[in-house]
């Protein structure tokens, strides 16, 4: 990827990914790579891409539990 492919990913993982059409608000790889091959054309293999993400300080990410209410 480009510096500037690189920046537009960054940005969207600033975001919801509900905002990107997913149903949960979780990033992960294969979802980011989804993304990247949607947007530039470019398939990238979600091992490499959690590497990738790591090494940027993007570490994965669970959801915040809401309680329900009876």
């Amino acid at each position: 990827m480009t510096t500037t492919q690189e920046k537009i990913v960054r940005r969207w993982l600033a975001d919801s990914p509900s905002e990107h059409g997913f149903e949960t608000e979780l990033w992960t790889a294969p979802r980011v790579g989804q993304l990247i091959h949607e947007e530039f054309g470019i398939r990238l293999n979600s091992r490499y891409l959690s590497t990738w993400l790591r090494d940027r300080g993007f570490t994965p990410q669970k959801p915040q539990r809401v309680p329900r209410v009876a």
